[in-house]
């Protein structure tokens, strides 16, 4: 080699630490994507969750709104052996793959009609239960039948008000502000009074950090207890 000449290029430890820094910037570049895709799903999957809560309570409120009752003097609490108030309001627990679950059972004027019915309208026994879907999983559904009500059956052609349904609850408030659990007014427990509100709170999504919504439906008129 000539003198004042000199050799220009790299060594190979160069090159295996230039490999590694390249492997480093891939890799945040890759974390970063996948941070940005993740977050962009969970973003997406409570937008349909709140959609999807919304909707199912704006169903409840607009038919709870819309309640029918019987009224003194016309009703009168159902004798030993007497026909229930066809227009009560129950409210209980069923049981859904181990897990309990609120029902509810009304009548209210915000009939659906459903396919071809030629009936639009008239007075319909509501009722929301969960059911376990065909992969296992819950739904709430809303049963619709107009007068005269037949015995309530569940039916996997209800429509369905929300999927992956994770608890619904149902709290009764009578005329003083008092809450309960469940309701019959036709039990003298609550002296065959109805409800003064209902609050409704369900969950729905992750079972792991499902989506909790909650809102509270005043009635307009009420049963007051019979004496």
């Amino acid at each position: 080699m000539a003198e004042g000449k000199s050799s220009k290029g790299f060594t190979i430890i160069e090159i295996m630490i230039a490999i590694f820094i390249f492997s480093i910037m891939v890799t945040i570049l890759f974390s970063s994507h996948n941070l940005v895709l993740s977050n962009t799903e969970s973003i997406l999957d409570a937008m349909d969750a709140v959609e999807t809560a919304k909707n199912c309570i704006d169903r409840m409120v607009s038919d709870l709104g819309s309640i029918y009752l019987s009224l003194p003097p016309s009703y009168t609490p159902p004798g030993i052996d007497g026909p229930p108030d066809p227009y009560r309001i129950v409210g209980d627990v069923t049981d859904v793959n181990l897990v309990e679950f609120d029902r509810l059972r009304f009548a209210s004027s915000a009939h659906l009609p459903i396919g071809f019915s030629p009936v639009i309208d008239g007075i319909a026994e509501i009722v929301y239960y969960a059911m376990a879907d065909e992969d296992e999983s819950v739904v709430l559904r809303r049963a619709d039948h107009l007068y005269p009500f037949e015995e309530f059956e569940e039916n996997a052609s209800d429509p369905i008000l929300c999927t992956s349904l994770r608890s619904l609850q149902f709290t009764y408030y009578d005329d003083e502000g008092a809450d309960f659990e469940s309701w019959d007014s036709e039990s003298p427990d609550v002296k065959y009074a109805t409800p003064r509100a209902i609050g409704i709170a369900l969950e729905i999504g992750d079972p792991e950090a499902p989506h909790r919504y909650e809102t509270k439906v005043y009635f307009p008129i009420f049963r007051r207890p019979v004496k």
